[in-house]
């Protein structure tokens, strides 16, 4: 309902993992080049970890976008409790029809493998919530990594788990290729990734949130995205109720206790004052009533409050790019990173194309805006 109110054109802070609204923060940057590293080195099995809330899900979606044209690939969700459940659940997302056994299967899966290969893609298998798949079938996921021809690997991995996942097994620890953990973001990193999300919703210009406000979000989130869009949901929803076009750090601070009874106080005066002056006017204009007569007590009327005002977001608008200040010490790489999900000179020659001026990558100055073309030109 705030989204008109701040001239959104759609809730930047929404539950929904909106690809658009994907953040590239460093650690986000740093651990999606170490999956296409080891995708593209065939290193078997690669392990993702971040703390929940991370945007680790969205960021292997990203992945799969990006790797569409190469990779056949299957993705299971919910940790598979048994060999029988993952097998299956790997062909069925692979469009494929399970078999009457687990031997059947594995022997489908392989054939699949070998039929990706002939048509030169990869098979790559992800496995989220690795945290909760049990040791068994961690073990026959390791063995699915065994296929392989004299020169490469037939089937890709990556298991994607919480902060603090553990691989029970040597055997599984040494088909491990590569391993990198997402940080949470810093004071600095929560702030690009309000401004980010605020300007894909269309807000392109004017401050919403105060310096202090972003501190104290940065605070309370403990640098993690998801508790981030709560935050900022509930002290945008806030202000719209009152009116507010900004949003100051005041806004996460409780009141004083004394200051919260005092209103109780005065407001309980104010209703007891309201109520008898209203009692006394009441019965100063009502005659006595006729001894002889009793009348029933007038029904109690109800009023249904007003209906909630409804207020509907304008249509979306096509996707223009977006314009960065550059920070101390930045460079074109880690921008494009962050905004893009990688670097290439494809993607240089796509930035020169909205800045003429610009020669150098690695040469940015502190407080220099740089355009970035929409994001769709640049695949």
């Amino acid at each position: 309902m705030y989204a008109r109110h701040f001239r959104f054109r759609e809730d930047p802070f929404g539950a929904a993992p909106d690809p658009k609204f994907l953040y590239f923060s460093r650690e986000h940057a740093e651990a999606l080049a170490a999956l296409h590293y080891g995708l593209l080195e065939r290193r078997g099995v690669l392990v993702l970890a971040a703390r929940p809330g991370m945007g680790k899900t969205s960021l292997l979606h990203h992945l799969i976008e990006r790797w569409k044209d190469k990779a056949d690939t299957a993705f299971l969700y919910r940790p598979p409790e048994t060999r029988e459940e993952m097998i299956a659940g790997v062909l069925e997302d692979l469009g494929l029809e399970p078999g009457p056994s687990y031997a059947e299967n594995c022997r489908r899966l392989r054939d699949q493998a070998f039929e990706s290969r002939r048509r030169g893609r990869r098979l790559l298998l992800i496995f989220d919530e690795a945290q909760g798949i049990p040791p068994e079938v961690l073990e026959e996921i390791r063995r699915l990594s065994n296929l392989e021809t004299p020169d490469e690997k037939l089937i890709d991995i990556i298991l994607a788990g919480q902060a603090g996942l553990s691989l029970e097994g040597e055997a599984l620890r040494q088909r491990v290729g590569i391993w990198t953990e997402m940080g949470i973001l810093d004071t600095a990193e929560v702030r690009r990734y309000i401004e980010h999300r605020m300007r894909a919703a269309g807000r392109l210009r004017g401050r919403v949130f105060s310096r202090g406000a972003l501190a104290r979000i940065a605070e309370l989130s403990g640098g993690i995205p998801r508790n981030i869009n709560t935050i900022c949901f509930q002290a945008l929803s806030a202000a719209f109720a009152k009116g507010a076009r900004r949003v100051g750090r005041s806004a996460f601070e409780p009141a004083p206790l004394h200051r919260l009874r005092f209103r109780w106080a005065a407001a309980a005066s104010v209703l007891l004052l309201v109520g008898s002056l209203v009692g006394a006017d009441y019965w100063r204009r009502t005659p006595a009533p006729a001894p002889t007569t009793v009348s029933a007590a007038p029904p109690l009327q109800v009023v249904a409050p007003p209906a909630p005002l409804v207020v509907q977001p304008p249509p979306p608008e096509p996707d223009h790019g977006s314009v960065v200040r550059v920070e101390r010490g930045e460079t074109m790489r880690r921008i494009a990173l962050r905004y893009y999900g990688r670097w290439d000179g494809e993607i240089w020659q796509h930035i020169q194309k909205g800045n003429p001026g610009l020669n150098d990558p690695a040469k940015l100055l502190a407080g220099q805006m740089v355009v970035l073309p929409a994001s769709g030109a640049a695949r």
